[in-house]
């Protein structure tokens, strides 16, 4: 596989061939400038799901497993290789240097529901179903409503791969209707689905429950509401401490992942794996929040622009992409320790760039790169993203 880095508006420009290993054999596509040279990834999952309809007609070829890593409100500055001087991501600035850089990738559409039904479906914001964050029900776990479903029967990549022989998963938000209704992901063409159904459930890093196949996964915290402000003038620890729980939901999730590579390493297997990481609310392990504390000049952010309080607001969200980082380097050493390493592809994205509320500062990380506009906004700053793509490409 070549190794190729943009040359400006001339195209690319060769670099040197990386060794054939799963950390080099990377590419790295860094969303700017031209719409018309968008590279979908629908598009290469359905070049390999083809692909993989071909092979079934050479019994002596292994299909490649597929794993996609879905991080959520990701800006395009927040990853230390496209210039992100605050934030450790070791396992993704490994991915850059070793591997591919491509300049030219946006997400189909600045905000959640629709950028994920984009990716699901190859749909463009002019014919997809799902066009925004249409909410149904409410916060509380007795009103848990999720979103607009997707219609019965949509063609989804999941179901494109699971024609094609594939075992399919998805582990993370999914946000395209709950178990109930036409959208459930068990009807969309994946076999396993655990995570959050609702969006507005993942709001909350430490749920009352998960859900696992449309069976509920109760987990060891209490119900909390995070959209609760907290009092300046009467604020203690403890009122902070009130966003705290006992099991993270993105540990679980990994947990997941690792149980569904390993029940199906002998055979081909697509691996959706939608984090809610860096989504607010800032909430993160206090282990990984104290790697940061101290580093920073911070003030304690009390939820008067939506979401939980934190004391420590710039350390909560550092800490939180880099344990999305680590999640990375762990479903790699996974696939590695399997020996798959050679038959498996590996992609990563964001679904729309960073954040605006919710305590988070994108300019103290100068997290859109310099680019104007952030979620939402139909800027740069919102639709730029990255995609990295480790693996066999051949």
């Amino acid at each position: 596989m070549q190794n190729v880095e943009h040359a400006g508006s001339g195209g690319f420009r060769e670099m040197p061939v990386p060794p054939r290993n799963i950390m080099t054999r990377a590419i790295v596509v860094y969303y700017l400038h031209d719409m018309k040279c968008m590279i979908s990834i629908f598009l290469l999952l359905g070049i390999l799901a083809q692909e993989a309809m071909a092979q079934r007609r050479k019994p002596a070829a292994k299909k490649p497993n597929i794993i996609l890593i879905y991080a959520d409100d990701l800006g395009v500055g927040e990853v230390g290789a496209y210039g992100q001087q605050k934030i450790a991501t070791p396992h993704l600035d490994r991915l850059a240097k070793e591997g591919m850089q491509f300049t030219k990738f946006y997400t189909s559409t600045p905000v959640c529901a629709p950028a994920r039904c984009m990716l699901m479906t190859g749909r463009h914001g002019g014919h997809s179903y799902i066009r925004g964050n249409y909410e149904m029900g409410g916060f509380a776990d007795s009103l848990e409503g999720g979103q607009m479903p997707l219609p019965e029967n949509t063609m989804t990549i999941a179901r494109m791969l699971r024609q094609a022989g594939y075992k399919t998963g998805a582990i993370g938000k999914w946000g395209l209707g709950m178990h109930f209704t036409t959208g459930d992901p068990n009807k969309q063409g994946f076999d396993y689905f655990y995570g959050y159904y609702d969006q507005k459930q993942s709001h909350n890093f430490y749920p009352s429950h998960l859900w696992e196949n449309g069976r509920y996964d109760s987990l060891d915290n209490p119900y909390i509401y995070v959209h609760t402000p907290v009092n300046p003038s009467t604020a203690t620890d403890k009122d902070f401490d009130k966003f705290k729980g006992k099991e993270y939901a993105i540990d679980k999730m990994t947990g997941k992942a690792l149980d569904f590579i390993h029940r199906n390493a002998d055979q081909p297997f697509f691996l959706y794996l939608p984090y809610t990481l860096p989504h607010v609310s800032l909430q993160a392990p206090d282990s990984a929040v104290q790697a940061y504390a101290g580093k920073f000049n911070e003030k304690p952010y009390y939820g008067n622009n939506g979401y939980s309080a934190t004391k420590y607001p710039l350390s909560t969200y550092a800490a939180m992409i880099t344990y999305l980082d680590s999640q990375v380097g762990i479903v790699m050493d996974a696939i590695r320790k399997a020996g798959l390493d050679e038959e498996t592809v590996i992609l990563f994205s964001s679904d729309n760039g960073a954040t605006f509320n919710g305590g988070v500062q994108p300019a103290f990380f100068n997290s859109v790169a310099g680019l104007r506009g952030l979620k939402m906004d139909l800027y740069e700053g919102a639709s730029a993203s990255r995609c990295s793509c480790a693996g066999p490409v051949k």
